[in-house]
């Protein structure tokens, strides 16, 4: 089974993500608004922000999950 990102891209997104949520929390609008200056990318809007915010309370277990998968040796999809 193919997944559209490759799961070790899907997880260091997840870590980005979840990075940037606790970023804007603690230390406001204007930390964030740096972050995008200094690598060149428009600001985010609130609305996207409480999107991260939603993904990253969402895919937490997920992550989780296949960081403990990708440790594995003997994991097997179906009859082996």
């Amino acid at each position: 089974m193919q997944t559209a990102v490759p799961l070790p891209q899907l997880y260091t997104l997840f870590l980005a993500v979840e990075r940037i949520v606790p970023i804007q929390r603690e230390q406001g609008e204007k930390a964030i608004r740096n972050v995008c200056t200094a690598v060149k990318i428009k600001m985010l809007k609130p609305a996207e922000m409480k999107f991260l915010a939603g993904y990253t309370a969402v895919m937490k277990p997920v992550a989780m999950a296949l960081d403990i998968l990708q440790g594995e040796s003997s994991v097997h999809m179906g009859l082996k």
